[in-house]
């Protein structure tokens, strides 16, 4: 990869910076600041002595004009617990879990990062990219993302970018962004391929013509984190406890096979995996969170919960 193209790479992820840090500033009424302190090329081997061992990753994908871009989130897991539980109001050096509500709400949180950031280069670059994320998982060493990284292509380098940022009074670390090479096309930027060399029978002895150019400064691209004050959201952060999750109730389900789910017609049975009068399955987020009754509440069903799972005490 050309010096060009990791500076340009540089720069638009600097410009994603200024909402990622307004947007969290907000959400925790903290001072956020977030730097891009190098962009590099290296393999999934390489990757070992760069990544913290344990580790909360963020799964995603960019695309625009057809392309896409696997790309992963990679944070300390330390810095993580650090900031869930600043979120839920425990002790930021509690060794608490990261569990399921914990990850659901840093992926909420991730979302509305994400959503912001490519907004803003949309309107800059005049691009219609989008971005989501398809998971969020807390892993105990490195080899699980090498192995994220070994289907974008085997041999292949890819793209490393380390963050810098910082949380005040919760946070002062780096984080990394890992991203396929369609990384450079989905942002916009012409791949460089390198031109085949003249014959020497031609092109001895002959002068090149000489090009008039005129250089181009770009302006640098600065931003000044807005101050927020914590009195801003209350001490029970009332902004955090407007995020929303997608809760649901689940009373058991089944394995068809494609040919099953063809033939299926009307009053056909499908017999489900959990026993008559057990308990329904409440689910956020795609996560399990916790079980209850089934129930009718007026015209509505319902469900009592009876029992939580993995709950942050």
């Amino acid at each position: 990869m050309l010096n060009m193209d990791k500076e340009a790479i540089k720069e638009l992820l600097e410009m994603e910076a200024v909402p990622v840090c307004n947007i969290l500033g907000s959400l925790l009424g903290r001072n956020v600041k977030m730097t891009v302190s190098g962009v590099e090329e290296t393999d999934t081997d390489g990757l070992a002595e760069c990544l913290p061992h344990f580790n909360v990753v963020i799964e995603g994908r960019r695309t625009a004009n057809g392309l896409t871009a696997d790309q992963l989130l990679v944070f300390s897991k330390e810095d993580m617990v650090r900031l869930t539980n600043y979120i839920m109001g425990v002790p930021i050096d509690t060794d608490s879990p990261l569990d399921e509500i914990a990850l659901s709400t840093l992926k909420e949180v991730a979302s509305q990062c994400m959503t912001a950031a490519v907004a803003e280069l949309n309107d800059f670059l005049g691009r219609d990219m989008g971005e989501f994320i398809t998971r969020i998982s807390a892993y105990d060493n490195t080899e699980r993302v090498q192995d994220l990284t070994r289907v974008w292509g085997m041999g292949s380098p890819f793209v490393i970018v380390r963050l810098h940022y910082t949380i005040d009074g919760v946070v002062d670390s780096d984080a990394y962004i890992l991203a396929s090479q369609t990384m450079r096309q989905v942002l916009g930027i012409p791949v460089m391929e390198e031109m085949p060399m003249p014959a020497i029978q031609e092109h001895m002895g002959k002068p090149k013509e000489a090009v008039s150019v005129q250089e181009v400064a770009f302006p640098e691209f600065k931003y000044t984190p807005l101050q927020y004050d914590r009195e801003q959201i209350g001490d029970d952060k009332k902004k955090l406890l407007d995020i929303t999750l997608d809760v649901s109730v689940r009373i058991g389900s089944t394995v068809c096979s494609v040919k099953d789910v063809l033939s299926f017609k009307e009053g056909q049975v499908l017999v489900l995996d959990k026993q008559a009068g057990s308990p329904a399955d409440v689910v956020a987020n795609g996560e399990l969170i916790g079980r209850g009754d089934v129930l009718v509440s007026g015209d509505h069903f319902g469900a009592r919960i009876i029992e939580i799972m993995g709950k942050r005490e």
